[in-house]
């Protein structure tokens, strides 16, 4: 946290660094449940985009677990209350996957992607902890390298 502050300042800027940790880290479980979702929805029609949303999916455990370990360091509890939230469902059934759903998905997915980049980019500004700027900068980077695919495979 910041130094020079009083301890109630201390206290609430503390509690506002963590919510924002929270926030990520359910963003981050939400985009995990999606990259699954995406990589089976996509499975019969799709199957190169399938492999490539179940490479995401393994990739994003370990920024999840990274996020929940952070919240574990500063004395918080990694858990979620979730509400399970609607999908718009695809075509007429999952085999009538077309060319707009694909595209329609990843724009979804980059929208979801930059919201969390930017609380990150929050996160990175509240701390003055290295270890966690160092981690923190790893997911910024990640997420960027995978807007800017998304970006070039809906250009595509």
């Amino acid at each position: 946290m910041r130094r020079n502050l009083s301890r109630s300042e201390e206290k609430r800027e503390r509690g506002r660094f963590v919510q924002l940790l929270k926030k990520c880290y359910f963003e981050e479980f939400v985009l995990l449940s999606d990259y699954l979702y995406y990589s089976l929805l996509f499975e019969r029609e799709y199957e190169g985009l399938s492999e490539f949303f179940d490479t995401l999916a393994r990739s994003r455990v370990d920024i999840f677990k990274g996020v929940g370990g952070m919240l574990l360091d500063f004395g918080e509890n990694p858990q979620m209350n979730i509400q399970l939230r609607g999908r718009s469902v695809f075509g007429s059934a999952p085999w009538d996957i077309c060319g707009e759903d694909v595209e329609r998905a990843i724009k979804a997915l980059v929208g979801a992607e930059k919201q969390t980049l930017s609380d990150y980019e929050r996160v990175m500004s509240l701390s003055e902890e290295e270890g966690i700027k160092n981690q923190v900068n790893r997911y910024i980077c990640g997420k960027r390298e995978l807007i800017d695919k998304f970006e070039r495979m809906l250009a595509s």
